[in-house]
């Protein structure tokens, strides 16, 4: 969806956000409420969210999970930073973790894991076969390891260390609100159609855009932000919804 050129922005929905399959957004996603990847979707940045993570099968985040309540990732799934869920944490099969995992309750793990920092949970452990830890491993009460597991530092059962929750998101739809009146008053600018843009792959030059309905990127098609070479700014007052649908992509030029 959006390049890595954005890797520093922020994309935030005080409602719940959901990535399609095979989406890309570059840069940081952070929702007051769920967010969801499908499959082989990615996050240029870091996932925040005020209840629940969920990846699917073989999503990627290249920074850090932050969730309100559970963090689930499917099999295959990988994330370059680290994980913290303030209740459970459960990885699927072959799961990728390059930092650290805490969980304020139970932490339940695959077969051929592979997390490269400490594990921590506030009650339960459990491991699937064949998981490699690079760190410790620490849970609240007790731990159930599978065959072949793999872990450099030690395994702790009753340990006192206590889980870090996360910080609560703040719901910040007074202000979007505000900043979407702002936009308003700045015009219309240049009208979208509603049931041609998007169809085929299009360029827009730095502007005001407005659409009196949606706006869609077709399967596979590539929005351009064009700025001639300079620095610019896209302003889109969208009546009704914004969507991309699989495969299509922004790339800021």
């Amino acid at each position: 969806m959006l390049g890595s050129d954005l890797n520093n922005q922020s994309l935030y929905a005080s409602g719940y956000i959901t990535m399609g399959a095979r989406t890309t957004v570059g840069g940081n996603i952070q929702s007051a409420t769920a967010i969801t990847l499908a499959a082989n979707a990615i996050v240029g940045g870091s996932v925040e969210a005020g209840t629940a993570v969920t990846l699917g099968a073989a999503a990627g985040v290249n920074g850090s999970i932050q969730a309100g309540s559970t963090a689930t990732l499917g099999a295959a799934a990988a994330v370059k930073g680290s994980i913290k869920a303030n209740t459970t944490a459960t990885l699927g099969a072959s799961v990728k973790i390059d930092g650290e995992l805490s969980a304020g309750t139970t932490v339940t793990i695959g077969a051929t894991v592979a997390v490269g920092g400490n594990v921590l949970a506030g009650s339960t452990v459990t491991v699937g076969a064949s998981s490699l830890f690079g760190s410790n491993v620490d849970a609240g009460t007790t731990t159930t390891i599978g065959a072949g597991v793999g872990i450099v530092g030690k395994l702790t059962a009753n340990s006192l260390k206590v889980v870090a929750l996360t910080p609560i998101i703040t719901n910040q739809e007074a202000l979007i609100t505000s900043v979407q009146q702002d936009i308003k008053d700045l015009g219309t600018g240049t009208e979208l159609v509603s049931t041609t843009f998007g169809t085929n792959d299009e360029t827009l030059e730095a502007g005001i855009y407005s659409t009196v309905n949606y706006l869609t990127i077709a399967i596979g098609k590539t929005l351009t932000l064009d700025g001639k070479g300079m620095d610019g700014s896209w302003i889109f007052n969208i009546a009704n919804y914004l969507t991309f649908s699989a495969n299509a992509k922004v790339i800021l030029k």
